[in-house]
């Protein structure tokens, strides 16, 4: 089993207990578990609020896709900006994981994250599905032929 396998299955592993436990939990998590790329776009998980940009904020739009796809969310941009879009999205996954819709991605945010971007969950509120973004995750805008 690689290093990379072995640490994701800890932290999706921790993240699944962390509600048990509450926050002191968390600061425990923190210190036994890297954080995983479920995207692939970084492991970084620093705290992110409206206005923060870069890798980290590309990895959570791509997880916040994941997330909220079964509960028939729109996708947004994984553009690397966190803006109005995202914001909305973080409160709504946040109070899909029973979590204040306060628009943080905080490490409650991310070990809830992880966890739902790996084994989707489906929300108690749903989405309405619209047209979806040309380039989910910010991977390719082509779409392969079926």
């Amino acid at each position: 089993m690689g290093r990379r396998t072995l640490l994701r299955g800890l932290t999706l592993a921790v993240a699944a207990v962390l509600p048990l436990y509450g926050p002191s939990a968390v600061q425990a998590a923190q210190t036994a578990a890297t954080a995983v790329a479920v995207c692939g776009h970084t492991g970084e998980q620093p705290t992110l609020r409206r206005g923060s940009t870069g890798d980290p904020t590309v990895e959570a739009q791509c997880e916040l896709d994941l997330a909220t796809k079964p509960s028939r969310y729109t996708p947004i941009a994984a553009d690397g900006s966190l803006g109005a879009a995202t914001e909305t999205r973080v409160k709504e996954f946040r109070a899909c994981a029973g979590l204040t819709p306060d628009g943080v991605l905080g490490p409650l945010t991310w070990a809830a994250l992880n966890t739902w971007a790996a084994t989707p969950h489906t929300c108690a509120a749903q989405g309405t599905s619209a047209t979806a973004q040309t380039a989910v995750c910010g991977h390719t805008d082509t779409r392969p032929t079926l």
